[in-house]
This record gives C-alpha cells, structure tokens and sequence, in this order.
C-alpha cells in the first residue's frame, strides 16, 4: 500500500484516516485495492464514486446535485420561474387528468402537465393525498439498511474537514469511512465507519395518517423483516469490528463507541450472533437511499404506478421522476441512477414525447 498521505490528493486534506484505516485489508490477501480513481470492478477498496460538478458561483468542484449540474445554469431563462417556500398539498384533477396544483397557502398552480420529483416519502405521500387511485403507490419502499460506530480521533489528527474519499466493498455491504463529523468530547473530532448492506430485500410502505392526512406520511421501512438481509448485518458488524479494531486505525483513532452511550468496541468483539442481533436491532439505520414508493412497470401490474416513461399509469398530465420509480434498489448511490432517469425524462420531452 500506498504512504497514507499520498491519498491525499482524492479529497484534498483529511483522507490519512480513510486510508490507514483500510491499510490492513489492502495489504492483505482477502481484499484488492486500486486507489487510482479509476471505477471499481472488483470487490475491495478504491476510491468513492462521486458525481461532481463546477459551482457556478466561484468555479469550485462541488457534489454535483440537480440545482449545481442543471438549474443554475438555467435560471436566467424567461420560461423559468422558481418559487421557494411553496409547499405542493395537491395534485388538481379534472377527470383522470392532472391540470395543476394547489399549494399550502391555497394558491392553485395550472399546468398542462406535472412532474413530482418529491422523492420516494413525499412524492407517494402527495398522490394518496390528491385521491390518485392506484394500488401499488406507497409500496416497495427499499433502503440500504446500515449500522454504524464513531470514532474519536487523536489530537493530531487533523480531520475536521468532512471527508469521504475511499471506500471498502466486499460481500454485498459497503463501509464508508468518515471524518469531520462535528466535536466530542474535549473537543475532539469525531469520524465514523458506516457499514451497508447493498443488495437489501425487506420492503415496506408510505402511507396517510388516518388521523391526519395532511400531517407528515407514515414511513415503514421494515428493513430487518428479510432473513437476508438480518446474515448481511451480521457479516457488516463484524466488519466493522475488523476494521476498527485494527491496528491501522488505532493510528488516528484513540476509541470507538458503539452506541450512543459510549460503549467501547470490545463488547462486540466476541458477540455471538443473538448478541450482534440484538446490537443490530438498537443501532440500525439506513442509507438515505429510499426508493421504490412509485414503482415502474407494466400498467397490467398492480404494484405498478408509473410505466416505463414515467408517466402515472391511469391518469394524463402527470409524471413522477424520482428515486421512488425504481422497481429494485441499485446495489450502488442512487444519486446518479436518479439523475440518469430525469434526464432521459427530460430528453423525451424536449423530443414532443409527452403532452404539451
């Protein structure tokens, strides 16, 4: 392996962590590693696959996100118009068409068509609040599921940059090492190692309060249900009592904590799997990946809401484009599969594909 601080030229300053940490698997036989930046094809660690973009405001690479990639380069043009602080309540219906929406305050929107790009908790939530009619919307909510420790970091180590530069993937679960994540105690900087699970089965639902339609959705996300994906965070844990537990990220890491009361690393060093269950169970999160809500398909099938153009499948004037069309999770960030699908969307469009 590389000297830890040749790294530092992924992410600038504050990559020696996420190299060290990693430094006992790449040298080891289990593991390959290939830090040229170049897309990974095998199991093992390289670089973090970001989709980056220059900030029109000052030229710096940023996260490419729609607003930086897209919008900002458009929002001198006339048949643009942006409005911020305007919450969408409903979808406007004349029939089985969508003729506009009407916002928070009661201001109705008209439009001979609409996009949703809400994302896979809001845009479901707004269909089943507008009174659209269709049996798969809500369902199929996916994430990775992902467990986590935190780290404290040494004195020396200068990481109070948030960083994310280098990855490890093996087995269907990915760990993410990162740092600058705010101070602890004594002021110490804090970093951590996520580990998710990337190929996930359990699914659940988004649905309406009962009680209060308007309120923020019921989210179900149900990701320990699937035996699957229960032997994947097991396999993820004891991963990341490896890694942290490593010679190689006592480096830069004075300790680990499990939990939020702090404890120490070693009470999952021998666990068996009831107790790692169980540790799973009071710690797990997710990955930020949801998707799946307004699943593409055929209009024949039930759980379908949109077919594969992205048009709401029994209704006119209305697409949705957003994470929650995809059928599966991809075994990947879905930040730029989401990205992909809107700009596809977008090419239909411009081409006359849709309504006018």
């Amino acid at each position: 392996a590389e000297d830890a601080d040749d790294l530092a030229g992924l992410d600038g300053e504050g990559n020696v962590l996420q190299h060290r940490a990693f430094r006992r698997v790449t040298e080891s036989d289990d593991f390959k590693s290939d830090l040229s930046g170049e897309p990974r094809r095998f199991d093992g660690v390289g670089p973090a696959l970001l989709t980056l973009a220059t900030d029109p405001v000052g030229g710096a690479t940023v996260r490419g996100s729609a607003d930086v990639a897209h919008l900002a380069g458009a929002r001198s043009r006339p048949n643009l118009t942006i409005r911020t602080d305007a919450v969408v309540r409903r979808l406007l219906l004349d029939g089985r068409r969508i003729v506009g929406v009407r916002l928070d305050d009661g201001t109705e929107i008209t439009a001979a068509h609409v996009s949703i790009c809400a994302g896979a908790i809001l845009s479901p939530a707004l269909l089943l609040r507008s009174g659209i009619e269709r049996e798969g919307i809500g369902g199929n909510l996916c994430d990775h599921p992902a467990v986590g420790v935190t780290l404290r970091l040494r004195a020396e180590a200068d990481m109070a940059r948030p960083s994310t530069a280098a990855l490890l993937q093996t087995d269907g679960v990915q760990v993410l090492p990162l740092s600058g994540l705010g101070l602890g105690i004594e002021e110490r900087c804090l970093g951590a190692f996520m580990a998710g699970v990337l190929r996930s089965y359990g699914r659940g639902r988004v649905a309406l309060r009962a009680d209060d339609a308007d309120g923020a959705p019921i989210v179900e996300f149900e990701l320990l249900t699937d035996a699957r994906d229960r032997a994947a965070l097991r396999r993820a844990t004891r991963l990341l009592v490896e890694l942290a537990g490593s010679p190689a990220t006592a480096i830069d890491v004075e300790s680990t904590a499990i939990d939020d009361r702090g404890t120490p690393l070693s009470a999952l060093a021998d666990a068996d799997d009831g107790s790692v269950d169980t540790w799973v169970r009071e710690n797990l999160a997710d990955y930020l990946h949801a998707a799946g809500t307004c699943r593409m398909g055929a209009p024949s099938d039930p759980a379908a809401v949109v077919g594969n153009d992205c048009r709401m499948i029994g209704y006119d004037g209305l697409s949705v484009i957003d994470a929650s069309v995809f059928p599966d999770l991809p075994q990947a960030n879905p930040h730029l599969p989401t990205m992909m699908v809107a700009m596809r969307v977008a090419t239909q469009m411009r081409a006359g594909a849709y309504e006018a």
